[in-house]
């Protein structure tokens, strides 16, 4: 049986972390998560698992079920392909951010679960979709990818993406700590990303 409902599946890992909004290829290879993803796929969509950063000391700890951090990233699949080794690959795109407790687990599942909470960001600063308007084309050039960020700019303007979505793509591309994306992770603070993006763009 798949997990019940009100839990999702759990893929932590030491040092990654993943933003609302962005898109990460995943390799799995892990008979845990192999049989994590074969049982996402069985579902109807939206196929969704939880992204976190361990708390592990070292190796070992992480195959001993360490604690992780309380806030993690809902994340669904977009694209997935089976290797002819049974090994999985898997296209995901952060959609929210979650405080994560710990699941029941059963004698069937090899991964773990948690009880998942959303944790929505607060009023954006007024002036964030403003300047991210004025500025789109700096940032575009800046990353090298400015037909992409004219596609961000449209659908921030029209209102079918948000600033925090828009801040969330810019951040995880110019920031390359992963403590420091943690941080913004779990930061209820909106004017924390935008003061990153602006000293960024400005230098």
């Amino acid at each position: 049986m798949s997990p019940k409902e009100g839990t999702l599946p759990l893929f932590p890992l030491p040092q990654i972390v993943i933003l609302p909004g962005t898109v990460m290829p995943l390799h799995f290879f892990e008979p845990r998560y192999l049989q994590m993803v074969e049982d996402l796929l069985k579902e109807p969509r939206p196929q969704s698992f939880v992204m976190a950063r361990l708390l592990a000391k070292d190796d070992m700890d992480y195959y001993l079920n360490p604690a992780f951090v309380r806030v993690g990233c809902e994340v669904g699949i977009l694209q997935h392909r089976q290797n002819d080794n049974g090994t999985h690959d898997v296209m995901v795109v952060g959609t929210r951010r979650v405080l994560l407790d710990e699941g029941e687990g059963n004698d069937r599942l090899l991964y773990r679960t948690v009880s998942v909470t959303p944790l929505p960001y607060p009023e954006d600063h007024p002036e964030i979709n403003a300047w991210l308007l004025e500025n789109i084309e700096v940032c575009g050039q800046k990353l090298n990818r400015l037909q992409a960020m004219r596609d961000l700019s449209e659908r921030l303007e029209n209102g079918t993406l948000s600033a925090r979505h828009v801040l969330n793509i810019i951040t995880q591309f110019t920031v390359s700590d992963p403590g420091v994306l943690q941080d913004l992770l779990e930061s209820d603070n909106p004017e924390r990303q935008w003061g990153l993006v602006k000293a960024w763009a400005q230098n």
